[in-house]
């Protein structure tokens, strides 16, 4: 929801985008794609006038407005269904916009220029863990540079330079869960634990951890 508008992204046999008026609920527009039924799962992201989303396999940035299409970008997401086990359900993040970056993990995590959907950079140590979901990016500032804080299934957390997708280092981490960053300290949930960690440009240093395992 943004600026009294909900926004609605939808899979099937199309790419669908949904826009509807807070108050009243009535439709003030709709746009369609064709595309591959994979299953994408990824939250529509406002960020000024733009909305961008990963579908099945193509980025689209979008109008928030009016619904026109901006820019598309073919083969950021997984297109491929047989490639995914149970239908592939929720196999793309949600985007990440931020100094005219716009950041997300489909096939791998990729930084495309927020006006243009050309591609800054792509990191290929960094893709979705399994094929049944893949953890959105979170934003850390520190000594005046912009990093990302990727978790990923079953691989651990990574930190990234948002200007040129460098890897600085790689910690515990890996399960269902984006992470939570505020200050220099971030939450995400482990495999059998949610837990807390400092960040800095060398490490994720864990603070502490709560059992989410039942007695």
């Amino acid at each position: 929801m943004a600026n009294g508008r909900v926004y609605l992204y939808a899979n099937g046999s199309l790419d669908a985008f949904y826009c509807f008026d807070a108050a009243t609920g009535k439709t003030l527009w709709k746009k369609t794609f064709a595309a591959p039924s994979i299953g994408a799962s990824g939250t529509v992201c406002v960020a000024g006038e733009k909305l961008s989303c990963l579908g099945g396999g193509t980025a689209y940035c979008l109008n928030a407005k009016t619904g026109a299409e901006i820019w598309k970008r073919d083969g950021v997401g997984a297109q491929d269904l047989a490639q995914f086990q149970d239908g592939g359900a929720g196999v793309s993040s949600s985007f990440l916009v931020a100094e005219g970056k716009a950041v997300v993990l489909g096939k791998v995590l990729t930084s495309l220029n927020a006006d243009t959907g050309q591609v800054i950079w792509s990191q290929d140590q960094i893709r979705p863990g399994n094929d049944k979901g893949a953890n959105s990016p979170a934003l850390w500032k520190s000594g005046g540079k912009t990093y990302i804080i990727q978790n990923v299934m079953e691989q651990g957390v990574f930190c990234v330079d948002l200007n040129d997708g460098r890897v600085l280092w790689k910690g515990e981490g890996g399960n269902y869960s984006s992470a939570t960053v505020v200050g220099d300290d971030t939450v995400l949930r482990l495999e059998t634990a949610l837990a807390a960690f400092h960040l800095s440009l060398t490490e994720a240093k864990k603070m502490w951890s709560l059992s989410t395992t039942q007695d």
